[in-house]
């Protein structure tokens, strides 16, 4: 024990030196019995006479109204971090609903349309598609890419002929 307290000392030069060299004394003295008669000094100093008229004041209607007790109860719900905390679960129940909700959704309308009808619209339409949605519409319903398809050149010099005459000048003027 006493080379431990030795090995401490030394330690303490060496990191503190200044530390070390104080005087180990005692600054503050404690009265004799000082614990032991505290709690009857404080109890003394307490004037009890008027914690007395404010419980007397208080009724006992408004103590143990339902009211109250409600309000107090509901009060833990709205503290800041439980406020948050519900705040959070209603915006992830209604994100849920709206992603989940939102493949579910078709318009019956169109459901009920013929072949026939979606192809007219189509066509009466054309301008308002995108060339490449038409594209990927086209390759998934063959089976495979439109740039896989095999046109023979009897067809394409048919079909030539027969839009030849609804070609402007200047829609050609735009291929180049």
């Amino acid at each position: 024990m006493k080379n431990n307290k030795k090995e401490i000392q030394d330690e303490l030069e060496k990191l503190a030196p200044s530390l070390s060299k104080l005087k180990k004394e005692e600054v503050f003295e404690i009265p004799e019995n000082y614990f032991s008669q505290l709690p009857d000094q404080i109890l003394n100093e307490i004037d009890f006479s008027k914690s007395k008229t404010v419980v007397e004041s208080v009724s006992p209607r408004t103590e143990n109204s339902w009211l109250n007790r409600l309000t107090e109860y509901l009060a833990i719900f709205f503290q800041p971090k439980m406020v948050v905390g519900f705040a959070m679960i209603i915006l992830l129940a209604v994100a849920s609903f709206l992603i989940l909700n939102n493949g579910n959704t078709s318009d019956p309308q169109i459901a009920d349309l013929t072949s026939d009808e979606l192809e007219n619209y189509v066509k009466a339409n054309i301008d308002d598609f995108e060339e490449q949605e038409l594209l990927n519409i086209l390759g998934n319903e063959e089976g495979g890419s439109w740039t896989e398809m095999e046109i023979e050149d009897e067809d394409l010099d048919v079909y030539l002929e027969e839009i030849i005459d609804e070609i402007d000048a200047s829609d050609l003027e735009d291929f180049f």
